[in-house]
């Protein structure tokens, strides 16, 4: 990844106004790439250990577990996240967190 571009994207949000109601207030940008987290960026006074809400995200993983469960991956709360979104099946060289996470830990 290129640092001077992922500078660029920071300095973007940066210098976004906030101070309208169309605005966007970006809290925060993770970026991972290869499993790996190359960027974590919090603004406008949000920082990691600050409780946010998921509202955006819980929808997205909600619409996910939806289309999984219209092409027939049966689901509860206790489902897999990665088995799910895999087809049923683990990626190969999944790390222990990330096999544990459920669709529970998703949705709370």
């Amino acid at each position: 990844m290129s640092r001077a571009a992922l500078e660029t994207f920071v300095r973007a949000i940066i210098d976004m106004p906030i101070d309208s109601l169309s605005s966007l207030e970006i809290h925060g940008v993770l970026i991972a790439r290869h499993g790996k987290l190359v960027l974590e960026e919090y603004f406008h006074g949000e920082h990691r250990d600050k409780p946010h809400d998921t509202a955006s995200a819980r929808e997205c993983d909600s619409h996910a577990a939806r289309g999984a469960i219209q092409a027939g991956v049966p689901l509860s709360a206790r489902s897999p996240v990665y088995q799910v979104m895999n087809g049923g099946r683990f990626p190969a060289d999944l790390e222990p967190r990330k096999r544990a996470l459920t669709l529970e830990h998703l949705l709370t």
